[in-house]
């Protein structure tokens, strides 16, 4: 993965790549080749985390607030493909498309190659 292989929007200073249906960006301030070696690692981990993402989000009392107790399982076959956010030290990942409900965007923070998660928002469209 490289810098040119992004699309650059100027009027949002972000850099875009889509890859295997999942949205890569990355913040123009934040385009180094640490961050592209980050949203590589994230971009192939993705899919062996799942299942511990799933998990983290159906315990989370935010969540279980918003969608009420649901198995993991079903968060994870649910929540679709992210849009990835990466920054130096980690990033969030954004469900926009989710069948969890029509209305809101979930986002969840991570550190490093999604090493540790942190920070769950729900948020409406607007």
């Amino acid at each position: 993965m490289e810098k040119n292989d992004f699309k650059y929007n100027e009027k949002f200073k972000q850099y875009s790549l889509e890859v295997g249906g999942m949205q890569v960006e990355i913040d123009s301030y934040y385009m180094t080749n640490k961050t592209l070696k980050l949203a590589e690692e994230v971009l192939k981990l993705y899919p062996s985390k799942l299942k511990e993402i799933s998990e983290y989000l159906a315990e989370a009392g935010i969540f279980t607030a918003f969608y009420g107790d649901r198995p993991a399982t079903e968060v994870a076959e649910k929540l679709h493909e992210p849009i990835i956010r990466v920054t130096e030290m980690g990033g969030v990942l954004s469900y926009t498309s989710h069948e969890l409900d029509e209305e809101h965007i979930i986002e969840l923070e991570f550190v490093g190659a999604l090493k540790a998660f942190d920070s769950i928002c729900i948020d409406a469209y607007a």
